[in-house]
Order: structure tokens, then C-alpha cells, then sequence
């Protein structure tokens, strides 16, 4: 024991020279820490370290040695803790190889911590708050046996102490039983940085008629300041802090955040940790629109503020922006809207002396980019996030950054959860002068559903809308709500996405963003959800029974592609009765979008505009699209994703041609009659829409929409037929059930799967190829193709041919030397077929095929994607 003692004494006096790498720690979980400020002052004087991987692991539990180290790391600094070892064990499960061996060797001979009756310690065991915060109470100067810090009842006197000095700070859910996780030790450290000092009289033992008795130091006195710095610079404050004495470069100081909220600025030896805000003495979620400052704060429904608590020269704070002095504009009703949040801070007097008001709007990450230039990192980026807002368009600046050196670039709140396509809350600055600054961010709560319920947005005057002009100017939202799932969620004042005049489509799914307070930010439907009653109208005619005249428009609906025959109500006045007008028994072509409602199964309504879409009118498509395209060319360019939805409409009239896809849908810019016109439906330049219209249209075909049955059905069971499906997109094969009233039979169809998965297979007519040549932007299904030769990955089929056998045999479409690289072959012969025929083996390579075309013909069903052969089914081959 004396060769330690004597280590730690010279220890102690080395502490002088202790180093501390200031500045807070990035973490790689940093953003699954609760008590940041704790954090980070403590982990930035080393007193709490991370993992060796980066992460900090907040919620891991303390250990009884990690707790010992943190301890002496408090009272002697890092660098004098961590020279600290043991000549003999302090404890019998604590040899002095153990990690922890110093530490705890040094916290037993100072009384700060005890073991087990057995003669252990048990240094990886958890270790409960009071536990802890009885270490910590010793690092204060409180002294076990005088406070009662030992026997059965320790808890109690070491929860008095404690939480009477407020070492649990923070942690609203306090539970001094629980196991301490690392960073509650952090905030109980944190706190301890800041608690006073404590010390005794000098014990003195007299005898009193022959018992010894001892007097003085029953009672632990506050330590004075004298020879010390207040760490805040309070010339006031008289007593000594813990990290006055032991780290005293640490400072704080008051300071304002983004918000011009009262906050504390953390510095050590020069060097800042961070800033963070002061916790608000009363904090308001506004539920009520057009409602005073003064009713928010002072109404016994609102915050309950007597008047006469309030400074009125107050400071009044919208997102940074200084609103004035409150008695200038507590009488203002469009300051504070729906879902802002209002918090008030009060002075030394306990007087109300700042406002704030905190507003959030939807954003959204449109792109994330770690790859810099030099000249970004120079400024101490590391990371680029392309924010939009809910119609696409680029938000405040577009680009901010994890950091930056210039403050309205960066973007407050960034943790390494902010992905491409997470949706954000952002308080934007409201002062122009903080040009676009993001003052504070996080991740929105995301609810999806079908809605049962909506309310109207219905708009008011509010004088702070972030996001310009979207409810009109100088609006924000008044009331408005949706319900999903049975919950009812109302809308905030920045909300987007709808105006007061759409409405909610009940048959479709929405995604709602939620604030933190649980106000929607904005809500956002797929394109079908948004789109679900806008129709495109190719013609229209009169009809006339028992004498009476009815109109009625060939329309081709937008969410699924279907084609309806829909009676136009000619009795409301709209755009589509006056288009209609002159209808006659013939159809007359119209070609324009509209957004149709029906009422008694008569339709009316307005060409569709859209403030949130892009809509262009019927323009040239200037390149072909192929299967490979990621773009469609009209005057424009627009971009194409998995998404896309794609209609054709071919020929007008009574023999109009519909086709569907999703992704991508191949087609030529000029058909034998001219150009082909295509109409965009665009978010920002990205293709939700694509209309393509013209007459005897080519390549209006995708693989997506199209399934090969490989032999006919002939099982059935309760749900309808069994069969195998080839899918031309992706060619694979999945056994599946497919509801029809026959028995389907081999070949090509179109299909739907309901929300059982049950197949609905429908005819592929259209998706033949033409008579012809195949040529390089061909897609479609040939069946009964005869092919007479080939040659490594090429295979022909001419239009009439001889086998090897000296056959003759006739195509329609037509393949000269058509690549069929990887493509996929199946062979849906039977095995007595195979047997008969000259080339017996199963054909399921293309090797295999140019092998069984030496012996004779070939005859297949064949799938083509832009000109090149992709699925062939063998179906027959010449007898032997």
C-alpha cells in the first residue's frame, strides 16, 4: 500500500501538466444520444471515451470499473488517471492485470467506493444511479460515514443528497435502482462538474469524564472560491465548483442559438465544445390559429402567464427573426400558427424576458454526396445534402453541408441517419439577412395509409410562411386534417402538398409527414393517388335515344389506363361541356388531359393544371425510347425512373389502342403517319406521367406488363387454375394461381395480380409484332415462329426458308441474323415429343438451340426487347 500511495502523490503533483483534447466528439451514433450537452463537454475532457469503432453506444450499461475510471479520470485528470496502477489486488477478484485495477485501487483508499462482504468487487457488474451517484457525492468531498452513505439504508441518504443537488439534472425519468447506462453516467458527471464543493471542520477528540469524544466536522460546509475562477464568470458566485478546481480552462458562457434562444457556449482552454440550448421555463404547442400572443401566453388555456411576470420589453423571436419588443406586438394574431412551438425564457427575477417561436417545414433529401472537391472540404465539409421541398423545386439554398464554414450553409441537426429520400422537419431562418440558414432539422415521423377521413385545408393570414406563396400569399393554414388508421392528424401552419382546393382521395394511399408534436408537415400520394381522377379524353360524340341527345367522351384514365365511355353533364358549366359542345353521332378528336368528377354517373370538369406537377401539352418526341432509355425527349427532358407510369394510345375513334407500363415503355419517335406526340406529367424534370399518342404506334410494349404460361392449365383448385408463368422482365419462373373462368392455354398474356396474389391473365394481341423485319427497336411477342438457321448468338427466321431437312416454311415477322445473346430458352416439348423429333435432348441454352437448327427446324414462341431475342419457348422441332 505504500509504494501506491506514494504513486499517487506524485501523481497528484504532475497534474499540473494535464492535456485535454477539446472539442466535441463526432460519433458515429450520435445522433442516438439524449443528453448531447453531457456528451460532449464530458467526452471532450476524456473523462468518458468512445468505442475503438467510432460509436459512443449511449444506452450500453455502466460497469462497476468503468464507473471507478470515471471517477479518477474527475479527480485527477486523464492523463495522471491513466498512470494509475496497483502493486497488489484491491480487491480479491480484482488482480492487478485488471483494467481497472488502478482506478479502483485508488478509489477503495480515498473511501469513494467499497466492495462485497465476500471480499469482491465485481468489476463487470452493472452498478445502479445511487450506486453511482454515491462515487460521485465522494468526489465532491462528502465523506460515507458522516452523510450515512454506508449500511442498509445508504440509498436513501445518497438520494436525499443527490438529487437535492440536482446531480440528476436532466433525466426526467430518473430511477435510482436501474442500471446506469453511459451516457446517464455522462449527465450525472456533467452535473457533477458543476456542483459545489464540499468539506468539513477538523475532527478534534476530547475526553469527557473518561469518553472519547469527537468534536467539529459532523457537517459538510460549502468549499470557498478563494484562489479559484467562476467558470461562468460570475463575479457573484462565492463557492467552489467541482470543475473549478479540477479542470479549470473549462468555461461557460451564456450565448444565443439559431433561434435567439438562450443557450450556453462551452469552451475548453480557448477551444470551443459546442453550444446548446437552455431548457425553456414554459413551452406551448400552438393548437389554435389566429389566436394573440398575449392570449397564447397569458390565457389560462394557453401557457397561464400572469402579465405581470412578463418583461414588456420583452424580446420577441420568429425563427431568428426579431419580431420586437412583446408589448409592441402581443396583440398580433398571425404571428404563431398551428404546430409552431413557443417557448419563454425568464431572468434572474423570474420575469419573462425572451420569446421565442419556433416554426419547422417539410424538406426532403434529394441527393447525398460525400465525394468533395477540395475547396469544400477546405471549408470543412464532408458531406453535401441536396434539399427540395414537397413539389420537387430546390429548397432555401439547395445545398448545405454536415459543416461548413459559413453558417447558412450548414444543416443544424445533420446526424448520419440523413439519407437520399429521408424526409426532414427544418426551421428555416426567417430573417433574410441569415440567407436561407437551417437553423435546426430532424426526421420526420412518417405515417402511411388510406385515409377514412380529411378536412379542407382552409387558410388565414400568417406572417411568417416559410416556403413563399404555397397557401397564397402571405396564408398559412387554418384548420385542415386527415385521418389514417383511425387517427386524426391536423395540419400544421407551413403545411404542403394541398391547397384549399384539392381534396383527399379515400381509394388511395398517403404518406403523412408528422412534426415531433405530431402536426402534419405535408402529405404526398403516389402519382396514382394524386392523379386518380385525371383522365385523358381522345374524342367525344353525341348519342341519341327516344329523342333525346346525350354526350359522352372516350377517356383514358390516368391511374390505371383503362378506357371508359363516361356521360358528360352538360348542365354544369365547365371546361369539358364547352369542349364538347358541338358533338355530333361521329367522334371528334379532342387529345387533352382533364380532372373529372362524377356525379350520378355524369361527368364534368376542368382541363387539369397542376401547381405541384409539371404538364406539358401534346409535344414531338424527339428520340426513340428504348428499353435501356433514362430519359424521354419532347421540348424538354425528362427523367425516368422504376415509377414511371406509361400510356399508349393508338389510333382515334371507335378503334382507339391502349397499352400500359410501368418503368419504361419502348416506342419509336415516327410511325409510318407521322410524329409520335407525347404529353409529360413531371416532378422537377422526373417522368411520373408519359402519354404517348399517334397512329399505328411501334414499340409500345414492356416486358414488365407480359408473362409466358408454359404449357396449358389443366389443375384447378379452390382459387382457380395452376400454372407456370415466365416473366419477360425480369425472366424468371414462378408457379402462381390464376383466376379464369377456362382453362388458359399456352402462350403470351398481359396480367394483374389482385391482393392475394392471384394472377389475372389478359390477351397480349396487342403486343404482337407486326409483319416485317425485326429491326433494332422491335419489342413484342412473336408466336410460331419458324426458325431455320443460326449461327453463335444469332438465329434467322425468314419469311419462307428450308430446314436441313429441305422444308419450307413461312414467317410473318420475319428475324435475319437477330442477336440472342443470353437469352432466356425453355422447352415446353413433352418427353414423348422429344423423343420423336430429330433432336431429342431438352433445348434450354441457346448453344442447345443452334444445335437441334443443324438437325431441322425449330418452332417457338419468342419475346424481342429493342431488336434483340430475350425469351424463346421451343414448341415443336422437325420429326425425326
Amino acid at each position: 500500500m505504500k509504494k501506491f500511495l506514494s504513486l499517487v502523490l506524485a501523481l497528484t503533483m504532475t497534474m499540473s501538466l494535464v492535456t485535454v483534447s477539446a472539442g466535441a466528439k463526432d460519433f458515429t451514433d450520435n445522433s442516438k444520444i439524449e443528453y448531447k450537452e453531457a456528451v460532449d463537454v464530458v467526452s471532450a475532457l476524456g473523462i468518458v471515451e468512445g468505442y475503438e469503432d467510432g460509436a459512443f453506444n449511449p444506452q450500453n450499461t455502466l460497469t462497476r470499473g468503468a464507473a471507478a475510471k470515471i471517477i479518477c479520470n474527475l479527480i485527477l485528470g486523464t492523463t495522471t488517471a491513466s498512470a494509475l496502477r496497483a502493486d497488489t489486488a484491491p480487491y480479491s477478484d480484482v488482480p492487478t492485470t485488471n483494467t481497472f485495477a488502478g482506478y479502483i485501487a485508488y478509489c477503495q483508499k480515498e473511501g469513494i467506493i467499497s466492495g462485497y462482504a465476500d471480499g469482491t468487487f465485481r468489476p463487470a457488474a452493472t452498478l445502479t444511479g445511487y450506486a453511482f451517484m454515491k462515487m460521485l457525492l465522494g468526489a465532491l468531498g462528502y465523506d460515507s460515514e458522516i452523510e450515512g452513505y454506508t449500511g442498509s439504508n445508504w440509498s436513501i441518504a445518497v438520494g436525499k443528497r443527490a438529487l437535492g443537488i440536482e446531480l440528476d439534472d436532466g433525466n426526467d425519468k430518473f430511477v435510482g435502482t436501474a442500471a446506469v447506462t453511459r451516457e446517464e453516467a455522462c449527465l450525472y458527471a456533467f452535473n457533477t462538474l458543476k456542483a459545489t464543493m464540499v468539506e468539513y471542520d477538523a475532527k478534534t477528540t476530547v475526553s469527557v469524564e473518561g469518553a472519547q469524544v469527537t468534536v467539529g466536522g459532523s457537517e459538510a460546509k460549502n468549499v470557498s472560491q478563494d484562489g479559484y475562477k467562476s467558470y461562468t464568470g460570475d463575479s457573484d458566485d462565492t463557492t467552489l465548483e467541482f470543475c473549478e478546481k479540477n479542470f479549470d480552462k473549462l468555461k461557460a458562457k451564456d450565448d444565443t442559438n439559431g433561434f435567439d434562444a438562450p443557450a450556453t457556449k462551452w469552451t475548453y482552454d480557448g477551444d470551443e465544445i459546442g453550444t446548446y440550448d437552455k431548457d425553456a421555463d414554459a413551452t406551448l404547442v400552438v393548437a389554435d390559429a389566429e389566436k394573440s400572443l398575449e392570449t397564447l401566453i397569458t390565457d389560462g388555456d394557453y401557457m397561464d402567464i400572469s402579465s405581470k411576470d412578463i418583461d414588456a420589453d420583452a424580446k420577441v423571436f420568429f425563427n431568428g427573426l426579431d419580431l420586437g419588443k412583446y408589448s409592441a406586438v402581443k396583440g398580433d394574431d398571425d404571428l404563431a400558427g398551428k404546430g409552431d412551438i413557443i417557448d419563454v425564457y425568464e431572468n434572474n427575477d423570474n420575469d419573462v424576458e425572451t420569446i421565442v417561436i419556433r416554426s419547422y417545414t417539410y424538406a426532403k433529401i434529394d441527393a447525398v454526396d460525400d465525394d468533395l472537391s477540395t475547396t469544400l472540404k477546405n471549408r470543412d465539409a464532408s458531406v453535401e445534402l441536396s434539399l427540395v421541398d414537397i413539389n420537387g423545386d430546390s429548397l432555401g439554398n439547395g445545398d448545405y453541408y454536415d459543416d461548413y464554414n459559413s453558417d447558412e450553409k450548414v444543416l443544424n441537426g445533420y446526424n448520419a441517419d440523413y439519407e437520399e429520400g429521408t424526409v426532414l422537419a427544418v426551421a428555416l431562418a426567417a430573417d433574410a439577412a441569415d440567407d436561407d440558414a437551417i437553423l435546426d432539422s430532424y426526421v420526420v415521423e412518417t405515417v402511411t395509409g388510406t385515409p377514412s377521413a380529411s378536412r379542407k385545408v382552409e387558410t388565414t393570414d400568417y406572417a411568417n410562411f416559410l416556403l413563399g406563396n404555397y397557401q397564397g400569399a402571405g396564408k398559412g393554414v387554418k384548420n385542415g386534417s386527415i385521418t389514417v388508421d383511425g387517427t386524426k392528424y391536423n395540419y400544421a401552419a407551413q403545411f404542403t402538398g394541398l391547397t384549399d382546393t384539392d381534396t383527399v382521395d379515400f381509394n388511395k394511399e398517403y404518406n403523412v409527414y408528422l412534426t415531433a408534436e405530431g402536426y402534419v408537415l405535408a402529405v404526398d400520394g403516389d402519382v396514382t393517388a394524386s392523379l386518380s381522377d385525371v383522365y385523358y379524353v381522345t374524342g367525344y360524340y353525341k348519342e341519341t335515344k327516344a329523342g333525346s341527345d346525350s354526350t359522352y367522351v372516350q377517356a383514358v384514365s390516368l391511374k390505371d389506363g383503362t378506357v371508359q365511355e363516361l356521360k358528360v353533364d352538360t348542365d354544369v358549366s365547365c371546361d369539358l361541356t364547352t369542349d364538347t359542345s358541338k358533338a355530333s353521332s361521329t367522334i371528334k378528336p379532342l387529345g387533352k388531359l382533364y380532372k373529372l368528377d362524377e356525379d350520378s354517373n355524369k361527368w364534368s370538369g376542368d382541363e387539369y393544371t397542376s401547381t405541384k406537377y409539371t404538364v406539358t401539352e401534346a409535344e414531338t418526341l424527339e428520340a426513340d425510347v428504348t428499353s435501356t432509355s433514362s430519359v424521354v425527349r419532347t421540348d424538354d427532358v425528362y427523367y425516368l425512373d422504376d415509377s414511371t407510369f406509361f400510356i399508349s394510345v393508338e389510333k382515334s375513334g371507335a378503334d382507339i389502342d391502349v397499352k400500359t407500363a410501368t418503368g419504361v415503355m419502348s416506342m419509336d419517335c415516327d410511325s409510318a403517319s407521322g410524329d409520335v406526340k407525347a404529353i409529360v406529367i413531371a416532378n422537377d424534370n422526373d417522368a411520373l406521367v408519359v402519354i404517348y399518342i399517334g397512329d399505328d404506334l411501334n414499340g409500345a410494349t414492356s416486358a414488365a406488363d407480359i408473362v409466358y404460361l408454359d404449357s396449358d392449365a389443366n389443375t384447378e383448385n379452390k382459387d382457380g387454375w395452376e400454372g407456370s408463368l415466365w416473366f419477360m422482365d425480369e425472366l424468371n419462373n414462378e408457379d402462381v394461381t390464376i383466376d379464369q373462368a377456362g382453362a388458359p392455354t399456352q402462350g403470351f398474356y398481359r396480367y394483374t395480380m389482385n391482393s392475394d396474389g392471384i394472377y389475372e391473365l389478359k390477351s397480349a394481341s396487342g403486343d404482337k409484332i407486326g409483319a416485317g423485319e425485326v429491326g433494332s427497336s422491335t419489342s413484342g411477342t412473336a408466336t410460331g415462329v419458324y426458325f431455320t438457321t443460326a449461327r453463335s448468338n444469332a438465329v434467322t427466321a425468314p419469311s419462307e426458308g428450308q430446314d436441313a431437312d429441305g422444308n419450307t416454311y413461312y414467317n410473318t415477322v420475319v428475324f435475319v441474323g437477330t442477336s440472342m445473346s443470353g437469352a432466356t430458352v425453355i422447352d415446353t416439348r413433352s418427353s414423348s415429343a422429344m423423343k420423336a423429333d430429330d433432336y431429342s435432348n431438352e433445348i434450354n441454352t441457346t448453344s442447345k438451340l443452334v444445335a437441334a437448327l443443324n438437325k431441322g427446324y425449330v418452332k417457338a414462341d419468342v419475346y424481342v426487347e429493342d431488336g434483340k431475342v430475350t425469351f424463346i419457348a421451343v414448341t415443336e422441332c422437325a420429326n425425326a
